[in-house]
């Protein structure tokens, strides 16, 4: 979905996972229900970053075609 359409997979994940605890608070409780949610938007923040940066970085290589390799001694072009 992130290449066809361009949608951030951090916010696609919050939001099924929180149609899902949404439809669930009524079991689980009002108070866990909320924690569930902070905890989803944060995991949805993290993986939407780091999955932007990733494609940022592709991209950015695709263009000067060339791709780095980090190594613990020294950086690398390839």
């Amino acid at each position: 979905m992130q290449k066809r359409f361009n949608f951030n997979p951090g916010n696609t994940n919050f939001l099924f996972d929180t149609l899902v605890i949404l439809s669930s608070i009524y079991v689980v409780g009002l108070a866990r229900g909320l924690c569930s949610i902070l905890s989803i938007a944060v995991t949805a923040k993290v993986i939407g970053y780091y999955k932007n940066d990733i494609a940022k970085r592709n991209k950015v290589a695709e263009q000067k075609g060339t791709y780095s390799i980090k190594t613990a001694d020294s950086k690398v072009a390839v």
